[in-house]
């Protein structure tokens, strides 16, 4: 998926510009931003015109080119439940849905407790998770969606599995030569948890300062993507 990586996923410059207002605000003074599942470095690469930046991503084939995008990063392949770094940082991001991706509650603990200990202090944890239950038209189970890039073709089909659950089948007809094709499959689960119930998981290490839709002027229970802007909590 690395190589396609950058052209099925959205432009991310809305988000870059959210993600640049909420430092501003909460915590003007940072310098430096670690990006959890970073994949090729696309949210990271303007942010290094200011910001010293890493990034951490399970795939070696997106850190691969996260390296070759974004020179003045540091990249390396980690699991974002178990990193481990010798280093704090002001600002950890978590963005394009990453967190979606681990289905436990348990897991999702594990990259709050992570952020948190690589964190400095007054540092911001951000990150954006889909309302998975509310993604679909209310009488659809499923939704197909297809795209061409050069001579290559992409087909998707989503479906949803029970309330907070998606599975996306990815295909890829990687075209080779003439008419011949290279078929790449990929299925990948997602999965949230209520709005009230991530907040219980994120209390016992930060302090929520905000809850974004970028859709709308504020959250409500038709909004399909959330942004939860954190600060650490003070030590007791």
């Amino acid at each position: 998926m690395a190589e396609y990586y950058d052209k099925l996923m959205d432009d991310p410059k809305d988000k870059i510009v959210d993600i640049r207002k909420w430092i501003r605000k909460h915590n003007p003074e940072a310098n430096s931003i670690l990006e959890l599942a970073c994949g090729t470095g696309e949210i990271v690469k303007p942010l290094a015109k200011k910001y010293e930046v890493w990034g951490l991503d399970q795939s070696k084939e997106m850190v691969e080119i996260a390296k070759k995008k974004v020179r003045k990063g540091n990249f390396f392949q980690a699991d974002m439940r178990s990193f481990a770094l010798d280093k704090k940082f002001d600002v950890v991001l978590c963005i394009f849905d990453s967190i979606n991706h681990l289905h436990k509650a348990s897991d999702w603990k594990k990259v709050f407790k992570k952020a948190d200990e690589h964190l400095n202090k007054n540092g911001l944890f951000i990150f954006d998770v889909y309302v998975l239950e509310n993604i679909f038209k209310p009488w659809s189970l499923s939704e197909q969606h297809s795209k061409k890039i050069g001579k290559s073709f992409i087909f998707e089909e989503m479906q949803k599995l029970g309330k907070n659950k998606v599975l996306s089948k990815m295909r890829i007809f990687e075209h080779k030569r003439d008419n011949l094709y290279r078929l790449h499959e990929e299925n990948i689960l997602e999965v949230s948890f209520p709005r009230e119930k991530i907040l219980r998981m994120l209390k016992k290490h930060f302090k929520v300062l905000a809850i974004s839709d970028p859709d709308r002027d504020r959250p409500t229970n038709r909004s399909e993507v959330l942004y939860f802007v954190c600060k650490k909590a003070t030590a007791k």
